[in-house]
């Protein structure tokens, strides 16, 4: 599990960071609040995907 979330966590806190920009620069409009929370659902959306899409225990070839 360890493996995982090593991959799992930097990919949820880019996500994160890059929504945030992004919202920011070109949906000013938006309350703070509003682009936290849709920033925030991006970031666990991605990290649920991410989780499953990374085996626990690989083969190697």
């Amino acid at each position: 599990m360890n493996k995982r979330l090593a991959v799992v966590l930097p990919v949820s806190i880019l996500v994160l960071i890059l929504s945030i920009w992004y919202l920011s620069n070109n949906f000013s409009e938006l309350d703070n609040l509003t682009r936290l929370a849709i920033s925030i659902g991006g970031m666990v959306v991605s990290g649920a995907i991410t989780y499953f899409l990374f085996p626990e225990n690989e083969r190697k070839i």
